[in-house]
């Protein structure tokens, strides 16, 4: 309460109380408390309508030297520049370190919009700060006048009301966070960059940014080194490869190679040996949050409370990094969190989803840093890693618990394979467990049966190596490793290579694991047939008796003894006892086709014996009308590229030139044998047998002097892999006396 008083000396006029105040006249405003005064200038005042931009007004970042590639996204962004519609906003989204705001940057600089405006807005109170900023640089008289929110509204106001203007709104982390400019704007362009994919049903476009080709990643490496540093070009695409091809992991690597000195060469070794330190480090002046270690805890970070998110995203780091199906991460926690934890991880940009297989992606630079433990990193403990890395396992090893010789079984089994191999390769074979042994065995078993003999012989060595470290090297599980191995090096080594090592292992399986015992049979089936493939059927026969004889002891009526049993046809076939080989083959064939059905595989393994025998026999167009349907069959059931497959066409061939049709005979032959060279490999037994009935064709068809030729080069192989008593090369030797 304030009190005024008279009984003061002449003039004066006094008052009391809390903030009074005492005048003879007031003509303006008086204010007494804690009010704030904001005095407006003129300008403030000023319609927004009618308000232009000064000339030129632009923050974007300066073009930037080391800009590789990108034609294809710039290309679409000028496309979004020129449509008739307004607005448009485009959202470029990608991995962190993909280059988002690098793409935008070097695209807006050539873009004749203006004022063409960037504001920082990974949130929505950068983004308000942002729209200040750029009501201020509309009119700079008004930046002391107005708080942040009337300048913010100005700002949106403006955008609102004028045309041929840029906003990019650049890491954005919400897309609810862009809403305040999107649902009021009119006109313009809205360019935005972020890490998420989802959320973005309100734009005009978007584009999904994907990781540099190896071309323009090597442009990137070489643009930062120095020219005089001489590095290799092998190096260099090695290194880019390891990379996966990320702007931010390359640009880091060269910037690092040019300060240090050292080569990329050099760089490739300190990943290998040093890789949590090497992501982490970067050259000098670098943020640490913008090396590869810590660019994507940015986002781990906005993940921190689904602990569910953090260990997939863990486990699938162990995984190939493409087409990982969803069975191998569907025990890592309960459907829901799984679902919401894929869905996070999918919407930040970390893994993408294939719409159709719903398989997994990552890209593999984001798996080597999750592999690799660094104390200094909260999301990369050791414990964490290595649980990760055990579940990964145990997945694996479930998904490969089926029947591998069941057929329905294939492509699931097929899918798996690249994970096991990628999971072995990065994993120290010194600490090779149990569970990881088992799994390259099976997966090894499963390519041995599937003719992929090369990558079959690394698995089952390296699964060898670590079962005779755990358990001993004639121990149930080694043994069973140590005979599949035996089956692929007939293939691979040829059989008299091999025939040393399947008897050695013969007489370990007898003596540690009984005659009887199923490892001890499947190695009793693989000596055989070594034998049959070096021209000894007589010793083969036995062997594959025996083998019979004990599978019926033990009322054994599946596969594998019918497989046994078209063995010993074949043996009997290769001895000239064509009717004990007809009679059993036909038999077996009846038994197969009421045993595992008509549509097996296996059938045509028998109908492709069957006509051999045919052959033999002199009965053409028999044989001829049987390898037709083999042929069909087996590309049907197994696919071009299978070695049941091109035997049938290899058979096929050698029909068509018994009968007369030389022309027809030596064309199918001489694709089965590019076939067969580039899916078994040059010194494959099959792919020498190919190549003598290619050099009997042409010799066929009159070409003597490449026929003379390819039958001495063949003689060589046939005495390394098949051995000198082998009647391919017994044959072969023959055909050159005549030919001299």
């Amino acid at each position: 309460m304030t009190y005024a008083s008279n009984n003061t000396p002449e003039g004066y006029i006094t008052s009391s109380g809390t903030r009074s105040i005492a005048a003879g006249a007031i003509t303006g405003l008086a204010i007494t408390g804690d009010a704030h005064l904001t005095v407006l200038s003129p300008e403030a005042l000023t319609p927004v309508e009618s308000l232009n931009a000064p000339p030129r007004l632009t923050n974007i970042p300066p073009r930037n030297r080391l800009f590789v590639g990108r034609e294809r996204e710039i290309e679409q962004l000028n496309l979004e520049v020129n449509s008739q519609y307004a607005p448009r906003i485009t959202v470029i989204h990608g991995l962190g370190g993909i280059g988002k705001s690098t793409l935008v940057a070097n695209w807006a600089v050539d873009v004749t919009h203006k004022p063409a405006w960037w504001i920082a807005a990974d949130s929505q109170t950068s983004i308000r700060a942002g729209l200040a900023e750029f009501a201020c640089a509309l009119q700079p008289s008004i930046a002391n006048s107005l708080p942040q929110q009337a300048l913010t509204e100005r700002a949106i106001s403006w955008l609102s009301s004028h045309e041929n203007w840029l906003l990019v709104l650049d890491n954005v982390t919400d897309p609810s966070d862009i809403n305040l400019i999107t649902s009021r704007v009119k006109h313009g362009l809205i360019v935005v960059t972020s890490r998420r994919t989802t959320g973005w049903h309100h734009v005009d476009s978007d584009i999904a940014l994907e990781a540099l080709s190896t071309s323009e990643a090597k442009d990137l490496f070489a643009a930062i080194v120095n020219p005089k540093s001489k590095q290799s070009d092998v190096a260099i695409t090695k290194l880019c490869a390891e990379l996966g091809e990320l702007p931010l992991a390359v640009e880091q690597a060269g910037a690092f190679c040019a300060e240090s000195g050292i080569s990329a060469d050099e760089y490739l070794e300190l990943l290998a040996t040093h890789p949590a330190a090497t992501y982490r480090n970067g050259p000098e002046g670098t943020h640490a949050d913008r090396t590869v270690a810590r660019v994507w805890n940015i986002t781990l970070d906005r993940l921190a409370d689904d602990p569910v998110s953090t260990l997939l995203l863990h486990v699938l780091c162990w995984y190939a990094p493409n087409s990982i199906p969803r069975s191998l991460v569907d025990k890592v926690s309960d459907a829901p969190a799984l679902t919401k934890a894929r869905g996070r991880l999918a919407a930040h940009s970390m893994i993408s989803i294939d719409p159709e297989s719903q398989s997994i992606n990552l890209h593999r630079l984001v798996q080597a840093v999750g592999r690799t433990p660094d104390p200094m990193d909260q999301y990369r403990s050791k414990n964490l890693i290595a649980s990760a890395r055990s579940i990964a396992l145990r997945h694996l090893k479930l998904a490969l618990s089926g029947d591998l010789l069941e057929p329905g079984n294939w492509p699931s089994w097929r899918a798996i394979i690249p994970h096991v191999s990628h999971l072995a390769d990065y994993s120290s074979p010194s600490e090779d467990c149990e569970v990881l042994c088992s799994v390259l065995s099976s997966a090894g078993m499963f390519l041995v049966n599937q003719g992929q003999f090369g990558e079959a012989r690394r698995l089952l060595e390296r699964s060898i190596t670590g079962f005779s470290r755990l358990f001993g090297s004639v121990d149930v599980r080694t043994l069973q490793a140590r005979i599949t191995l035996g089956a692929a090096l007939i293939s691979l080594d040829g059989p008299a290579k091999t025939l040393p090592y399947v008897n050695r292992v013969l007489k370990d399986a007898e003596k540690y694991l009984g005659n009887d015992h199923e490892a001890t049979l499947s190695s009793r089936n693989n000596v055989a047939y070594a034998y049959m493939w070096t021209g000894q059927p007589k010793r083969a026969i036995p062997l594959l008796k025996e083998t019979i004889a004990s599978r019926e002891r033990t009322g054994d009526e599946g596969l594998e003894i019918l497989v046994c049993r078209l063995n010993l046809a074949r043996a009997y076939r290769d001895l000239k006892d064509f009717d004990t080989s007809l009679t059993i083959t036909t038999s077996i064939l009846d038994e197969a086709i009421t045993t595992i059905g008509e549509d097996h595989p296996f059938i045509i393994s028998i109908e492709s014996a069957l006509g051999g025998i045919y052959h033999e026999t002199r009965e053409h167009r028999k044989a001829l009308d049987i390898q037709k349907k083999c042929l069909r069959d087996s590309e049907k059931l197994l696919g071009k590229s299978h070695p049941e497959t091109l035997a049938a066409q290899n058979n096929l061939a050698a029909s068509y030139s018994m009968i007369g049709n030389e022309r027809r005979g030596l064309k199918l032959t001489e694709k089965t044998l590019k076939d067969r060279e580039r899916v078994l490999g040059y010194l494959h037994p099959d792919t020498i047998l190919t190549r003598n009935n290619f050099a009997a064709a042409l010799l066929q068809t009159g070409n003597r002097t490449v026929a003379k030729h390819l039958f001495i080069q063949n003689l060589a192989e046939c005495k390394d892999v098949l051995g000198p008593n082998h009647p391919l090369t017994r044959a072969t030797e023959t055909v050159l006396s005549l030919l001299r």
